[in-house]
């Protein structure tokens, strides 16, 4: 008896899970690009293959909404896109699904502190960027469809902020920083980095606490009816780490950050530069038929 429900209740093998799978989620950069940027013809053709079968594939990434659109093109998907860690999830139709906005209050509090500190701030909605003075935006955000819009303050931006950058010294923005977990405990991250150019100088990303890789699954999975041992997740680096959770069938590649390749149930032979990821889409096309003869 105890043989019996040893083998009913055993742990399914990689290659049962990767037969079963009904949604891959998958990161852009550092994953599915390669050196160049661009996306390899044979990875494209394995896209293709794998949504055939009836596996959906959606992208997840840290990028802007515009960026990610064109990868989301190259590849002629028509599922959803979670773009900017999670924060926004755009539908097949170009429509917003799902948004985790910072509250609006922030920009009041930001303005009135803006009247004793000095810094400069950018507030990213999904494809517009607001600014006072000098734009700010990381080069994996940037896209010729995003439209910098100069306000006099941060209040004339409207309710759907999705993140704020904001540049000036060190001591400055830890001050401000401070000030803002003080004023929202637990509804914001707030990431301080120093400038490689000039130590005095810093850059500070305000974004709601709420959205990151790991929710943007679930929801992904919501909205497309798919349980948690049919998901795979693939990503390289820590902002994927959220979305590798011990439900799903966790990707990686040997030049990963260490805390994903830990998680992993597979680490590709190759990096993503040298087309890692078609040895995974391979591998899924393979089980697949093994479950269908």
């Amino acid at each position: 008896m105890r043989a019996f429900l040893s083998r009913f209740s055993r742990r399914p093998s990689n290659a049962e899970r990767m037969a079963s799978l009904r949604l891959i989620a998958c990161d852009i950069d550092g994953t599915l690009l390669n050196d160049d940027g661009d996306v390899f013809e044979s990875t494209i053709q394995l896209v293709h293959d794998v949504v055939a079968k009836g596996i959906r594939f959606c992208l997840v990434s840290g990028r802007s909404y515009p960026a990610a659109r064109d990868v989301h093109e190259i590849l002629s998907l028509d599922s959803p896109i979670a773009v900017m860690d999670g924060a926004l999830i755009v539908g097949s139709r170009n429509e917003i699904v799902r948004q985790h906005c910072i509250n609006a209050s922030v920009a009041v509090h930001l303005a009135r502190m803006r009247q004793e500190l000095h810094f400069e701030t950018t507030a990213l909605a999904a494809s517009t960027v607001y600014f006072e003075s000098t734009p700010y935006l990381p080069e994996y955000l940037r896209h010729s469809d995003i439209v910098p819009t100069p306000v006099r303050s941060l209040e004339q931006c409207g309710p759907d902020i999705l993140r704020y950058y904001i540049v000036g010294e060190f001591s400055i923005l830890e001050r401000l920083r401070r000030s803002l977990a003080e004023a929202w405990p637990n509804e914001l991250e707030l990431p301080l980095r120093q400038s490689r150019r000039r130590s005095s100088q810093a850059v500070m990303e305000v974004r709601p606490s709420a959205a990151d890789k790991g929710t943007a699954v679930q929801e992904l999975q919501r909205l497309m009816d798919v349980p948690d041992d049919r998901v795979a997740v693939i990503g390289d680096y820590e902002n994927d780490i959220p979305m590798f959770r011990p439900e799903y069938f966790c990707v990686s590649f040997p030049n990963a950050v260490s805390a994903l390749k830990k998680k992993a149930n597979f680490v590709c032979q190759d990096n993503a530069s040298q087309g890692g990821l078609d040895e995974f889409f391979r591998m899924v096309l393979s089980h697949e038929r093994l479950n269908n003869v």
